[in-house]
């Protein structure tokens, strides 16, 4: 099992260069980046130019759908215009409703990673989009070697509430889990206070599998996920690493919050994936 980013960069390491292909760069920021990658061993950047932003995206969405690039990065693309390439219908390499951002952290004191989902990409999910973002997650922790990752479908409260919607689907997450329509192990719905310890859990009455040993936090929206990334990178110094999930070809995104390291950390694990999903 993967448990820090230090191992993620060597398994990467060990799988060898990829080629990825991402729209020539405007900025310094991706340009030093793309040399840092390549001097790591992680990658043989292809560079497209020529013509507008949405022609060069389609450009390098055919190259991977061709299998002439191993992985794609957004680079210096506008985010919207990025996400809309790769869901072009019968010209992308995703679906809008598959696809969804995880984002990972080190916890050093317990020697292991967890995940938070969804960062980037659902804003309000109804109840079919939180199942896939759930299942996107539990793949990815399969690709980091846990075979039974226990997840908390989070909340305000602990309780099913009818008056709080997120108390109500992550009751529902939980059972879907328990009647193995997920895999690994789903409670909910948890607040963050009960699923960080489970001597809080206790305390407040709950017999919990997941608490304290959580590995997955499904977060009910975008308002609360994004934040609470932010919080652990700009107030918890924490480093962030992410995996764009639901594309058939993996791809690195370039988020804002995200540091030169971290983006290194992305390549890493895309790479990592590209071994599970190759046909």
């Amino acid at each position: 099992m993967i448990r820090n980013f230090r191992q993620i960069l060597e398994k990467a390491q060990e799988k060898g260069r990829k080629r990825v292909a991402v729209p020539a760069p405007r900025s310094r920021r991706v340009s030093q980046f793309l040399a840092e990658a390549e001097k790591a061993g992680l990658i043989t950047p292809v560079l497209v130019n020529g013509g507008n932003e949405p022609e060069v995206l389609a450009r390098i969405i055919a190259m991977a759908r061709n299998g002439d690039v191993d992985l794609l990065f957004q680079g210096d693309a506008g985010m919207r215009n990025f996400l809309d390439a790769l869901t072009v219908r019968e010209a992308g390499i995703a679906e809008s409703d598959s696809l969804s951002y995880l984002s990972l952290f080190e916890l050093p004191s317990e020697n292991r990673l967890i995940m938070i989902t969804d960062t980037l990409i659902q804003s309000y999910p109804d109840m079919k989009q939180k199942v896939r973002i759930l299942e996107n997650a539990i793949e990815f922790a399969g690709i980091l070697g846990i075979e039974k990752p226990k997840t908390a479908a989070l909340s305000t409260m602990e309780l099913v509430n009818f008056s709080v919607p997120s108390s109500v689907d992550a009751a529902v997450l939980a059972k879907m889990s328990e009647r193995k329509q997920l895999k690994g192990i789903v409670e909910g719905p948890l607040d963050i206070d009960c699923a960080s310890s489970r001597e809080r859990a206790l305390r407040k009455g709950l017999e919990s599998s997941v608490a304290g040993r959580v590995d997955i936090y499904f977060l009910p929206n975008i308002d609360a996920c994004y934040s609470i990334a932010e919080i652990l990178i700009f107030l918890g110094r924490s480093t962030p690493a992410g995996a764009l999930m639901g594309t058939g070809v993996p791809v690195v995104l370039n988020p804002r919050f995200e540091s030169s390291y971290s983006l290194l950390l992305d390549t890493a694990l895309a790479s990592i994936r590209s071994q599970e999903i190759q046909p």
